[in-house]
């Protein structure tokens, strides 16, 4: 039996490749180091930097240099979006309490159903993901 789960989609608009808010703050605010310790928390503007045309917050000074000294180990896949979406190929906002940082790299999705539904095949969906977030980054 196949089970076939109707969410309502939050399309973002943004064709960018980051996924940010109309101040240019990517993952909603949220310090990124965060979450590779299990936290989830608000960066603040006191200890924010400029990446790739996006501003990323972050909860103390500790974590602002790690991601200044390597910013590739911290930046979410799919430039921010909902990973899900992204194995739909559609770009969709993300609810920053639901991710998975898989093999070091971490994961947004769009709510903590999607997450459920992600999870059922994580792999193919990072696989199916990997390849039309590839299609986007070269269609930009």
């Amino acid at each position: 039996m196949v089970l076939v789960f109707m969410l309502p989609l939050a399309v973002v608009a943004n064709s960018s490749l980051v996924n940010v808010d109309a101040d240019q703050i990517a993952a909603s605010g949220y310090d990124l180091l965060g979450y590779f310790d299990g936290r989830v928390e608000l960066g603040s503007k006191d200890f924010a930097t400029r990446h790739q045309g996006a501003t990323y917050l972050f909860s103390t000074a500790a974590h602002l240099a790690l991601f200044k000294a390597d910013p590739q180990r911290y930046l979410p896949a799919y430039g921010g979006y909902c990973a899900y979406g992204i194995s739909m190929g559609k770009r969709l906002s993300i609810d920053p309490a639901s991710y998975e940082i898989v093999a070091g790299r971490l994961y947004f999705l769009l709510n903590r159903v999607t997450k459920k539904i992600w999870l059922l095949d994580q792999g193919l969906n990072i696989a199916r993901a990997d390849r039309l977030w590839r299609d986007m980054e070269q269609a930009q």
